[in-house]
């Protein structure tokens, strides 16, 4: 693989986790504060995303598997995203909002798998390349969670819209006009089964597999209560609503840390069943934290256990 493809799959992850970091840790104090929605209409705005993420399957992936090029399906799912986003951001009703988010939750659920299928389609060396080009999408949310912190410190515009919303609509807009230049990455010759993933439920047959997704299953439902109350929660500690996208990212640097020192460490030396465990105690620590509130500088540096799980 040339440094021409890796510098377009690298800055394809990078846009394609900025625009979703831009948005996703901060929306929730919009909606609560300025808005003053309630928690359960808060909660349902981000449950669109994971709804979303149980239908695309049934399309987004057909699609590129079986008609278009990827390339051409990511710039079409980011292009209208970005208006959505754009639309949305204007939004100040439940009802609105919610339905604008539906719509761009079914266009850029898809583009999470696709982007990986179109990197892994091009990589020569996956054990080698696949991670340095992904950690580009920790990069990409880090950025985005800094670049809104200098939006706010630039001017309060809080009040007249969704400044989230507008930068992710943005990032989509910027991501949907590259995405023209990916690498041409078009349908295989033989489509797989659209109905292979009941193939995957014979795999609950495997104790040990069971297990596996019963624990990845609880463990992931805690990331709802991290992405939905964790920016309204700093601001009840004290952190000034235009510094909480840049002290979020935190976590994001923690990631990197653990994906690029610890990892390998903990592999090696600990195991993956131990290397698991901490990982999965992590997130609860987090929240024990939290729940003690002070002092804040523990509860801030807590958020570093996010990058650990």
């Amino acid at each position: 693989m040339g440094w021409q493809e890796y510098f377009s799959l690298s800055l394809m992850m990078f846009l394609e986790f900025a625009i979703w970091g831009a948005w996703a840790p901060v929306l929730a104090s919009h909606l609560v504060g300025p808005l003053k929605m309630s928690g359960k209409q808060t909660g349902w705005i981000y449950a669109t995303l994971w709804l979303g993420c149980i239908v695309a399957p049934f399309f987004g992936g057909q699609i590129a598997d079986r008609w278009i090029a990827t390339e051409w399906f990511l710039a079409a799912a980011h292009l209208i995203g970005g208006v959505i986003l754009l639309m949305a951001s204007r939004k100040t009703t439940f009802l609105g909002l919610f339905g604008l988010m539906g719509i761009y939750a079914l266009l850029y659920a898809p583009t999470l798998a696709l982007v990986n299928s179109l990197m892994f389609s091009h990589l020569t060396d996956p054990d080698a390349q696949a991670g340095t080009i992904r950690v580009w999408g920790t990069i990409g949310w880090i950025v985005a969670g800094l670049g809104l912190a200098l939006w706010r410190r630039m001017g309060d515009s809080e009040m007249q819209g969704s400044d989230a919303l507008r930068l992710a609509g943005i990032l989509s807009l910027v991501m949907g006009i590259f995405c023209f230049f990916l690498p041409h990455t078009p349908p295989p010759d033989q489509p797989g089964n659209p109905m292979a993933f009941l193939e995957a439920f014979k795999l609950l047959g495997d104790t040990n597999f069971l297990i596996f997704l019963v624990i990845s299953f609880v463990v992931t439902t805690e990331l709802q209560f991290y992405y939905v109350p964790t920016a309204p929660f700093l601001e009840d500690i004290g952190v000034k609503r235009k510094n909480v996208s840049a002290v979020m990212t935190l976590a994001q640097f923690a990631e990197i840390i653990a994906m690029a020192v610890l990892l390998d460490w903990s592999m090696k030396t600990l195991g993956v069943r131990w290397t698991m465990v901490i990982g999965v105690v992590a997130w609860p620590m987090r929240y024990v934290i939290f729940a003690m509130m002070k002092p804040r500088w523990l509860v801030i540096s807590s958020l570093t256990f996010h990058g650990l799980g």
